[in-house]
């Protein structure tokens, strides 16, 4: 019985080892057909890919000449001021992929490969040093978070430090700007510098940055760095000049900087604090920026160097010391404070006149006409002067705590000298006591540029002021040829809100008294028709029944009734300021950009050979896409 025990452990023990070797030779199958899958794959791949290449390369754009081809590659991936664009990693992968000689190009062109991030697979950053060769680098250093570690983004790029020609600092703990601000960068020219966190450690300031070298640079921007200590610049060649979220500035020594650098093209000063007024040592008043494109003033605080009375207005002395061109771009939002030692009268007469800035439009080749946005609100005027469609105002102007009466005068005065020049004027009434608004809506009665007229109410005007406001509308005026004519006779949107005491039948007397008017006793004569308009009814006004709607839309001259949209009549333009620095909460945007993009460097993106996709053609790119974040 012992022994037939014994055989079977034995025979057990045979099975389980010829088991276990069969499980061995089917995986061993099992990869060696997984291998071979994948070297077939990659072999078809390869074959697939360099026939679409040539099929590609037969296409006629492959024939266009390599510097016109280097032309079309530029605008697809970088913006007209030279900054990446937002797609710019799919797109370089997508035009790599079309053709070996798109390929060669694109790693032939040094300046492809110049603007290079923090945020870049760091093996896309070695390969953008290695093929950008000798050409000028744009560094952008993005620190994420004050607790991770340091990317090996620095000691890649500093061993290129005679390349810099810009770099960007946005959000550096105190080791990293210490690091940057001790290498010597000798063709430095753009330096741009945000942080939410504090201020340069180096106790120079920023005259010691990158070892006090940078005596030619050309652009400085520092944003939302506390107290930075700005004495002892010695910048004479800057043409970009942008400060914004800056406590205790030196009013002397900003206008020092600014008559010291008499090349500036652009001037940028954002939520600024000022801890005194004390005047320039040396610069000439006012100052005779013959080259500066661009003014930007906005929320410039009053300087109080007493808790219990401050008074002194920057922006006033800003105003009083550069001598504006007509054609540089003003932009303007400030409040004049009630304690301000600068009175309204004197405060409005430094304003650029918006007479020059409408003369230079109408002297421009391509000019039609121009388009003026005015809106009146209590104490605060907001002006706006475009030229045709551009999206960006050439003038503009948003003030707060001037009287009323001043400001219509100012606006009245400024546009009716330029009544000779074609303009598309829109007018907005609002604020809180609309019966003294009429009078200043119908010092504009006369104006034939007036195309749009807005009056909004709300619940404290009294019922009388639309009635009364359409009244106005319907009653004839002289003209300065001594005619008759209806008010604003070339009015072509008219947009009432918050004026509940209007009714159906003062709508319906209205259009019908506008478009069909008698002769009046003691006319001369007549001028011609009011153009027709279309009437835009928001809060408080319209719903009337349909028998009044009918009655109102029959009249002629009554294009039609539409709801008031807040969009309608207010200004499409963007902002004037750049769009430096990114926002603080960047990162969750890059990130998801990333993450829908995926990396360069990524599996199935990479820019090898063995791995570019063949189907893929120059129509995937996004030639449309806005300015890099970074």
């Amino acid at each position: 019985m012992g022994s037939e025990l014994s055989s079977g452990v034995s025979t057990s023990a045979g099975g389980d080892a010829n088991f276990k070797g069969l499980l061995e030779a089917m995986d061993l199958k099992l990869q060696w057909m997984t291998d071979f899958k994948t070297l077939f794959d990659d072999s078809v791949r390869r074959e697939v890919v360099k026939h679409a290449r040539h099929r590609n390369a037969l296409r006629p754009v492959g024939t266009l000449p390599t510097e016109l081809l280097q032309d079309i590659f530029s605008l697809l991936l970088f913006t007209a001021e030279g900054s990446r664009k937002r797609r710019f990693m799919p797109t370089l992968i997508t035009l790599r992929a079309v053709s070996w000689s798109w390929r060669d190009l694109l790693e032939a062109t040094p300046t492809f490969w110049t603007r290079i991030s923090s945020e870049d697979d760091i093996r896309f950053v070695s390969e953008a040093l290695e093929k950008s060769n000798h050409a000028p680098l744009h560094l952008t250093h993005i620190r994420k978070y004050q607790d991770l570690p340091e990317t090996p983004f620095m000691e890649k790029v500093i061993l290129h430090s005679h390349r810099w020609e810009s770099v960007t600092l946005h959000q550096p703990n105190a080791e990293l700007a210490t690091k940057y601000c001790r290498i010597l960068a000798p063709k430095m020219k753009a330096f741009l510098l945000s942080s939410m966190r504090g201020s340069i450690s180096e106790s120079g300031g920023l005259s010691s940055l990158f070892r006090g070298g940078l005596k030619d640079l050309e652009e400085l921007r520092v944003a939302d760095c506390g107290r930075v200590v700005w004495e002892g610049l010695n910048y004479t060649r800057l043409r970009v000049l942008e400060i914004r979220g800056e406590n205790f500035l030196g009013m002397g020594i900003v206008l020092d900087i600014l008559a010291a650098n008499p090349n500036l093209e652009v001037i940028r000063l954002l939520r600024l604090t000022f801890v005194q007024c004390v005047q320039p040592q040396s610069s000439p008043a006012p100052l005779p920026l013959k080259n500066l494109k661009e003014l930007t003033l906005k929320n410039i605080t009053h300087i109080t160097e007493d808790w219990d009375w401050g008074g002194d207005v920057p922006i006033a002395h800003i105003l009083q010391w550069i001598q504006l061109r007509p054609s540089t771009v003003f932009t303007l939002v400030t409040e004049l404070q009630h304690e301000s030692s600068v009175k309204p009268e004197e405060f409005i007469n430094l304003l650029p006149s918006p007479m020059e800035a409408l003369a230079y439009l109408s002297r421009l080749d391509d000019f039609h006409s121009a388009k003026v946005y005015a809106k009146f609100s209590g104490r605060k005027i907001r002006l706006e002067i475009h030229e045709g469609s551009r999206s960006k105002p050439i003038f503009s102007i948003d003030v707060d705590g001037l009287p009323y009466h001043l400001v219509n005068n100012w606006v009245v005065g400024a546009l009716g000298e330029a009544r000779t020049i074609p303009m598309d004027l829109r007018l907005h009434f609002a604020g809180e006591e609309p019966t003294r608004s009429l009078d200043g809506v119908f010092s504009f009665q006369l104006w034939e540029s007036v195309k749009e007229l807005s009056l909004d109410g709300n619940f404290r005007s009294p019922l009388d002021v639309g009635r009364k406001f359409l009244q106005l509308l319907s009653t004839l005026c002289t003209s300065e040829e001594g005619t008759l004519v209806m008010p604003f006779p070339k009015l072509q949107n008219l947009y009432l809100s918050g004026l509940s005491g209007i009714k159906a039948k003062d709508m319906l007397k209205m259009v019908r008294v506008r478009f069909a008017a008698p002769a009046a006793p003691g006319a001369t004569a007549h001028g011609t028709a009011p153009t027709p308009f279309t009437i835009h009814c928001g809060n408080g006004v319209g719903g009337w029944k349909n028998k009044c709607m009918d009655d109102i839309l029959a009249t002629a001259g009554v294009q039609g009734i539409k709801d008031y949209k807040d969009t309608a009549s207010g200004s499409s333009s963007t902002s004037s300021e750049s769009e430096w620095p990114p926002p603080y909460d960047y990162h969750a945007n890059i990130e998801h950009l990333i993450g829908s993009e995926g990396s360069l460097y990524d599996s199935g993106a990479e820019l090898s050979q063995q791995s570019s996709d063949a189907e893929v053609s120059l129509h995937d790119s996004d030639a449309e896409d806005g300015e890099d974040d970074i």
